[in-house]
């Protein structure tokens, strides 16, 4: 086997937690510099031994990247050029919604502007998959730090392929997510045989695997936006866990298997005393001292008494997206389209928590448009994710942990950027558009 002649020099790339500098409190954190490998670092200098070396570990918290992509990978690769590295690996990210687009937007730009091979690990359920997997090669790995071991297994055997310079092969021979490219391969029989072969297999109802698998990306039309907002009746959806303080029905934290309704008739507001959020995706601290900045229902109660919206809607409905299945966010949607029908509900907001939530945010988003043939919105502060997924109508939120809200204002300004972001919102549901479109960032 061809051995490397030079020990290659490897960067690689964490969030706060991996890194040893904290959970939720550091996700803030700016990037930093650590040299030698750290955490899952150490696990994989193990295993490639003396062919290659991790000179250094950059940083940063998951927050402080989502808030600001462009920016965050600016500063990162910054760091990583000082290094001049051979490759640039990150992760695993596993199913870690913020940690997972990080992950991604690293490597693709390290290839793009370094033109240098790196690569990523993480679960096929992470956004950061559908985010990046063209342009980079990203590993397949288990949903949650339990499989690190097989994890690390894999990502150090795809780095030693690197160190050696070997041919990299199929994505079902490396362990790496389709990319879509398409290559030109010697057969021992002619397609015509391949293909009658394959159909003949399907008629009998045998496994097969076909050559040429499509991309399944469902995505619709928008729906043509609302005359006059003052006529309407609009509904709030959320996959950010808002729920009655105490969770009576035991909204789960992750993996959501239920949608829930609650009446809102007669409350003015999202008040700490009665709601709270049961989301684990995202540090719950600030929407559990003012749920507005999740469940924005002191301004939609505002805009309705003002008259600026005709009704709210009696009925919120919500659910925690952060590791819910795509599958199971559909049936959501279908669920809660047909609930609004009833109701003759006009419009919705919907708004969105971490990365794998604003997922499930824009699977409800695309599902209720389709199924209720109305306009949605949804408010979400990596609007990338959304995108990828297919909704029509994106508002870019503050933070994933407050996307109605910036705590670090002053209380009557931050109701102010609320109030700016939901006219933003309601501009959305008023405009016609042909193609996905993102509206304006007001803040």
């Amino acid at each position: 086997m061809k051995k490397a002649k030079v020990k290659k020099k490897i960067v690689h790339y964490l969030n706060q937690f991996f890194a040893g500098f904290g959970a939720e409190a550091e996700a803030g954190m700016p990037p930093k510099e650590i040299l030698g490998p750290v955490g899952p670092g150490k696990l994989i200098q193990e295993k490639i031994g003396e062919e290659g070396e991790i000179v250094a570990t950059i940083a940063c918290g998951d927050n402080y990247f989502i808030a600001d992509m462009d920016k965050a990978a600016d500063e990162i690769i910054g760091l990583i050029e000082k290094h001049k590295p051979d490759i640039v690996i990150a992760g695993p990210a596993f199913r870690a919604g913020r940690y997972g687009p990080a992950c991604g937007k690293i490597v693709v730009e390290v290839g793009r502007r370094l033109k240098i091979p790196a690569f990523t690990a993480m679960d096929g359920e992470n956004p950061g998959v559908d985010l990046f997997r063209k342009e980079s090669y990203i590993l397949k790995v288990g949903p949650s730090v339990k499989y690190m071991d097989e994890a690390i297994n894999a990502m150090s055997r795809f780095l030693l392929k690197l160190i050696r310079e070997e041919k990299i092969g199929t994505p079902e021979e490396e362990g790496y997510f389709p990319r879509g490219i398409r290559k030109n391969v010697w057969a021992t029989e002619m397609g015509s045989k391949r293909a009658v072969d394959l159909l003949l297999k399907k008629i009998k109802g045998e496994k097969f695997v076909t050559e040429l698998p499509m991309p399944v990306f469902i995505k619709y039309p928008p729906q043509p936006a609302v005359k006059d907002l003052s006529k309407v009746r609009l509904a709030i959806v959320s996959d950010g866990g808002v729920v009655p303080k105490g969770n009576p029905d035991r909204l789960e934290a992750s993996s959501a298997t239920k949608i829930l309704e609650y009446d809102i008739e007669g409350l003015d507001s999202a008040t700490s005393d009665r709601w709270e959020t049961a989301h684990g995706g995202y540090d719950p601290t600030f929407v559990n001292a003012d749920p507005n900045r999740m469940f924005p229902l002191d301004i939609l109660r505002e805009f309705e008494k003002a008259g600026k919206i005709g009704k709210l809607h009696n009925k919120y409905y919500v659910t925690v997206g952060n590791g819910t299945p795509v599958d199971r966010s559909t049936r959501f949607g279908e669920y809660v389209a047909k609930k609004l029908k009833e109701a003759e509900v006009d419009c919705v907001i919907v708004t969105s928590g971490c990365g794998t939530s604003q997922r499930c945010g824009a699977v409800l988003t695309k599902t209720i448009e389709h199924e209720a043939k109305i306009p949605v919105v949804q408010i979400a502060a990596t609007p990338p994710i959304p995108l990828t997924v297919g909704a029509n109508r994106i508002v870019p939120g503050v933070a994933i942990p407050h996307p109605c809200g910036d705590p670090k204002l002053p209380p009557d300004k931050e109701k102010e950027l609320r109030r700016r972001i939901i006219e933003e919102a309601l501009r959305a549901l008023v405009t016609e558009i042909s193609a996905q479109t993102v509206f304006t960032k007001v803040f």
